[in-house]
């Protein structure tokens, strides 16, 4: 027994040594590319030229809230492409959504089309022969942002260089031929585009042409040229296909497409003319102005919070500017106690403040409902009103979606309206990964017509899609909500076991906030 307690920690001591010696490939021969500018000829541009000379200085926006709306408007990009896309993603799945996307990107690479995707590194482990295969496309190049050294046990990096990996890129933009851009909270994945039959998250992105456009490029660009990005090649060049593997790869991915296109969701969107689709996103958008604001590459390494690097102050900044009404849309919800006492300032000012997050049911991530239910009171005293998301769907909406039935919701959208006149549309959570770790962008927009119109149709739902928590006259915590007409009351985590309630209370109190 002795003998194999010794030779246990000699494998472990070496395991953890071996763990310890990987290196970083070099990165300093990275090309540096820039965003195409003589576009002024393409399709897309000529779309929108005139409305762009109509208003100097201003951005032509339209919101995307639909998930099969907003697959439809990347899907529209890309085939109508020209010149170049740029893909800036925290995640892209291999599922349906995200192969028929990669499968008109390899479309538009065919028709000469310069491709550039960059991909945060912490979602690629097991897609290597898949970004090979569009790596290995003239027209395509595909870079990872902050890489880890262990390609195959990445958990070995969270255990010798903590302090690096837990700093991901969470930005979200699709810019085509430099004319258009869409840029909001979802990944390229079915659930963020109503394709999944068990799970469908509610989100919101912009499709925007104009004057915007330029700052998401010149993000883009800041991003691609980072020392924290790595072409894929460089991970990538041991699993090198010969040309004839090649064509039989790209021979089977069409395969597996066509095979693809029997779904039923996709046959929901061929039922869709796209031009005819996208045509009318062009007629109907609202020239407005609007701003990017984004953290910069190399944000963790930055030794102060400062509005150059971070977009958390320039954020704080918007609440504090609220005079009539802040509301919060965030999925993943851990304030601090200077952020509470923010909150009460405004209330006390006579500010409604009011919070959209998940409830228990609806978080696909607890352990951040963990970090913030300790907050729940503390924000109801301070004069908060704070709505949760319900986790199921109303009959009326499944029934709407012929292709699917998904029987169960959750938020992701990320929406910060103060006044009803200015719009932060993005993937910034309002939590500490996002403060702290993460890369995060969005834009901010200056309207009055638009900031009315999203909080109506927030209001008009919100006692049905949500529970309002509040205080009971003993200073309980209460979930109210309306309910086929009549309302409801609970006194627990509504949708939950007293299992997942007791999991949660034990998270509550181990729980490291500063890595939510």
């Amino acid at each position: 027994m002795d003998m194999l307690k010794r030779s246990l920690w000699l494998g472990l001591i070496s395991l953890c040594y071996i763990a310890g010696c990987a290196q970083l490939p070099a990165n300093d021969n990275l090309a540096q590319t820039f965003v195409l500018q003589d576009v002024s000829d393409t399709k897309l541009n000529q779309a929108v030229a005139e409305q762009v000379a109509n208003h100097p200085g201003k951005s032509g926006v339209t919101m995307l809230i639909d998930g099969i709306d907003a697959f439809i408007a990347r899907v529209a990009l890309v085939q109508a492409a020209q010149v170049s896309l740029d893909l800036q993603y925290y995640i892209w799945k291999n599922d349906l959504t995200g192969r028929l996307l990669v499968s008109q990107l390899l479309d538009a690479a065919d028709r000469g089309v310069r491709v550039r995707i960059l991909l945060d590194d912490l979602d690629t482990s097991g897609k290597a022969q898949g970004l090979h295969l569009l790596d290995m496309h003239p027209n395509i190049e595909i870079r990872f942002y902050n890489v880890f050294a262990h390609r195959r046990f990445r958990a070995f990096d969270f255990v010798t260089d903590l302090d690096r990996v837990n700093n991901r890129m969470h930005n979200k933009s699709f810019t085509a031929d430099n004319a258009f851009t869409i840029v909001g909270g979802r990944n390229i994945g079915n659930e963020y585009f109503g394709a999944q039959s068990h799970a469908e998250f509610r989100d919101l992105d912009v499709l925007a042409a104009g004057e915007v456009v330029s700052e998401v490029s010149n993000v883009f660009d800041t991003y691609w040229n980072s020392h924290l990005v790595w072409p894929s090649s460089v991970f990538l060049g041991e699993q090198a296909f010969t040309e004839q593997e090649y064509q039989q790869a790209r021979a089977h991915f069409q395969r597996q497409t066509k095979q693809d296109k029997n779904n039923p969701y996709l046959e929901a969107v061929e039922q869709v003319v796209l031009d005819a689709q996208f045509n009318q996103r062009m007629q109907n958008l609202r020239w407005v102005k609007a701003d990017i604001y984004a953290d910069a590459p190399d944000k963790a390494l930055q030794d102060a919070i400062t509005s150059e690097s971070h977009i958390a102050p320039l954020i704080g900044k918007l609440y504090q500017s609220a005079t009539q009404e802040l509301m919060i849309v965030s999925p993943y919800f851990v304030p601090n106690d200077a952020l509470v006492e923010l909150f009460a300032d405004l209330t006390k000012r006579g500010v409604v403040v009011k919070i959209i997050t998940n409830s228990l049911a609806s978080n696909d991530v607890s352990i951040v409902h963990a970090g913030y239910i300790n907050y729940r009171k503390p924000l109801l005293q301070a004069g908060v009103q704070l709505y949760e998301f319900k986790p199921t769907l109303n009959e009326e909406y499944v029934d709407s979606r012929k292709w699917y039935g998904s029987s169960h919701l959750s938020l992701h959208s990320k929406v910060f309206i103060t006044d009803k006149q200015q719009v932060f549309v993005g993937s910034f959570n309002l939590d500490p990964r996002s403060v702290l770790h993460n890369t995060e962008m969005g834009m901010l927009i200056h309207s009055a017509a638009i900031g009315i119109s999203l909080v109506e149709a927030i209001e008009q739902h919100i006692d049905r899609l949500s529970y309002q928590v509040k205080l009971d006259q003993q200073g309980d915590l209460i979930w109210q909500t309306t309910e086929a007409g009549e309302q409801v009351v609970l006194t627990k985590e509504p949708y939950t076991s007293w299992w997942q309630r007791v999991k949660l209370t034990v998270q509550s109190w181990l729980v490291i906030e500063s890595y939510l």
